[in-house]
């Protein structure tokens, strides 16, 4: 398999500037992204600052600037790596596919 191959089945939209992404890990890890690269049903392509291991769990908690949260879902990340002198790229799926409504909100932060 081409590792360079697009393996998602949904289409990618850019996040609204305004929204927020913290990364809960486990009970004692919460980081907050650099910037969310884009969105699809299926998953999410982030800046993050911690290099995380595939297979690695956790809840992406999707905020805007006030805090509001819209949702919360779970995710695997599938890859990460490194960007020279940036940090680094993270890949997640999403446990379950966002429902149209909440791929809205995000795309464009819409009151839920």
């Amino acid at each position: 398999m081409n590792p360079n191959a697009d393996r998602r089945q949904s289409p990618r939209y850019p996040a609204d500037p305004e929204v927020r992404c913290e990364l809960v890990l486990g009970e004692a890890l919460k980081l907050e992204s650099q910037a969310i690269h884009n969105l699809s049903a299926g998953g999410f392509r982030l800046a993050t600052d911690l290099l995380m291991p595939v297979g690695l769990e956790g809840v992406a908690c999707f905020t805007d600037r006030a805090g509001q949260l819209y949702c919360q879902p779970g995710f695997r990340v599938v890859y990460c790596y490194e960007q020279p002198g940036r940090g680094y790229v993270l890949g997640a799926a999403f446990h379950r596919d966002l429902t149209p409504d909440e791929l809205e909100r995000l795309r464009r932060l819409a009151p839920p």
